[in-house]
């Protein structure tokens, strides 16, 4: 946070590319075996150490800070939802997904981002989900879970226009949740069974 604080570093003409190369791959690089490291990381070495050895909000915190001083990067505002959503703090991480996208609306990743946020939401509130649930309460689910594939077919249909990369998560995204909703829907009991117990109705 001091080292963000430096304004002068951030201003100074000499130097002053590398030093915000080096700030975006610090908060941004992500461990890669493709790429010849050690492992798989969801996050930046860094900020997964802030996690594991404080805590998730002063991450957030440092994050917010960096997203400010780097000129509101779109970037920086897809990890704040990325991190949000693995902490379980949906309604943050749709915010900072929306910030990421109206800085780049046509970018299949953040595109694909937005839909992991509802995704996870979705899987989360059907996890906890109970037997005294209302309608109103299976409908809120069945509302996230079709944002979800709504965000993940803007993925697939903005990757489709991406020359330079190959990005096929907006379709498995997709899929993923809707054979999760389907299973969902089998339990509210709302398409009668046949003969057999099974739902035809739901059955692909």
């Amino acid at each position: 946070m001091s080292l963000l604080q430096e304004k002068v570093l951030f201003q100074h003409r000499f130097g002053r590319e590398e030093f915000i190369k080096f700030i975006r791959d610090l908060f941004i690089r992500r461990d890669k075996k493709s790429r010849g490291d050690n492992t798989d990381s969801l996050f930046s070495p860094f900020i997964e150490h802030v996690c594991s050895f404080e805590d998730c909000e002063k991450a957030i915190a440092v994050l917010k800070a960096a997203y400010e001083c780097l000129g509101k990067d779109a970037f920086f505002a897809q990890q704040l939802a990325r991190l949000h959503y693995n902490h379980d703090k949906f309604e943050d991480a749709e915010y900072w997904a929306g910030v990421a996208k109206s800085h780049l609306p046509y970018d299949s990743f953040i595109l694909d981002t937005e839909g992991q946020v509802y995704r996870r939401w979705f899987s989360f509130t059907v996890d906890k989900m109970t037997e005294e649930a209302t309608p109103e309460e299976a409908i809120q689910k069945i509302e996230i879970a079709l944002k979800a594939m709504k965000c993940f077919r803007a993925a697939q249909q903005a990757a489709k226009l991406e020359i330079d990369t190959m990005n096929n998560a907006g379709y498995f995204g997709e899929v993923e949740v809707g054979c999760r909703l389907l299973k969902f829907l089998s339990t509210l009991e709302v398409f009668p069974r046949n003969t057999e117990g099974e739902h035809s109705e739901l059955k692909i």
